[in-house]
């Protein structure tokens, strides 16, 4: 079930450009030229002037948090942010909203003005090289991921999850469902991580020993281009892991540690059919 770029959800890149204008301005002047053969060496001194400190850096506030908006409703990229097409409506109410905070700034501020351009495209999988780069990009950060799960840095950890924020938006139901899973799953092995490593004083080797990296790899076959593999998984395992969780009568996938104890009245299963030692432990309930 590899994803295609034609297999996202159609959705919009939008883009929002604000920029301040007056309020500041600034001098220059050479202090200090030396030259030495054909090397000239230069200092420079520099004067600025804010007409009025509060309202620049309102305006400057203002700015940042209109940009930083969109990108709870989607992906950002470096052309904009990829918003699914149900938060168009939620897109639009944004654009409208930053319209009339700027409008209201602009009209009482003295010196300072900013100008707001929302620009708003529909795309879709089958002809906008935006999502296959974003794909890429995703992938690229499911290999941090791993990476850092299984060295057990819980820094790490946290940084590439917080980069992983908002792909679930426009991917299949599917693929969405394994990387919320991954990332819960991550976030949860790097606070036991810490707290091994911070407060229990346990040693390092110790800890990775104890990280799980499954969630990811079922995350990473997910969202793999059709026809690649996984280089440093079992392809087929996975797959019939995957397989097995998209059917009814396999629907929870319950991931344990070694040591775990489940507390239930139900019969567990004697035999897990997909268990291996090469770091993929999962109980079919």
């Amino acid at each position: 079930m590899p994803t295609k770029v034609k297999d996202l959800k159609n959705c919009y890149l939008a883009a929002f450009k604000v920029s301040v204008h007056g309020g500041i301005r600034y001098s220059h002047s050479d202090s200090k030229t030396e030259v030495q053969e054909r090397r000239e060496e230069s200092e420079w001194r520099t004067h600025k002037v804010l007409n009025d400190r509060d309202e620049y850096k309102k305006a400057q506030n203002l700015r940042n948090n209109i940009k930083r908006s969109v990108h709870r409703l989607g992906k950002a990229n470096e052309l904009g942010t990829i918003v699914p097409v149900e938060n168009e409506e939620k897109l639009e109410e944004l654009i409208a909203k930053n319209r009339a905070k700027v409008k209201e700034f602009n009209e009482t501020a003295r010196f300072s003005n900013i100008q707001f351009t929302a620009l708003k495209f529909y795309i879709s999988g089958e002809n906008e090289a935006a999502l296959e780069d974003m794909l890429s990009e995703l992938r690229g950060t499911l290999i941090d991921l791993k990476r850092a799960v299984a060295s057990a840095d819980f820094k790490s950890i946290r940084s590439v999850v917080d980069k992983l924020k908002g792909y679930d938006m426009v991917l299949p139901e599917t693929a969405a469902d394994y990387l919320q899973r991954a990332i819960a799953d991550a976030r949860k092995q790097a606070t036991e991580a810490r707290k091994s490593l911070e407060e229990r004083g346990a040693e390092l080797a110790d800890v990775q020993k104890t990280m799980e990296t499954s969630t990811v790899d079922f995350a990473r076959f997910a969202v793999m281009e059709p026809g690649d593999k996984l280089d440093d998984v079992d392809n087929e395992l996975v797959q019939k892991m995957v397989e097995a969780q998209a059917e009814s009568r396999f629907a929870n996938v319950v991931l344990m540690d070694e040591d775990d104890e489940t507390d239930t009245d139900e019969e567990q299963p004697t035999e897990n059919p997909f268990a291996v030692d090469d770091g993929i432990r999962v109980l079919l309930d």
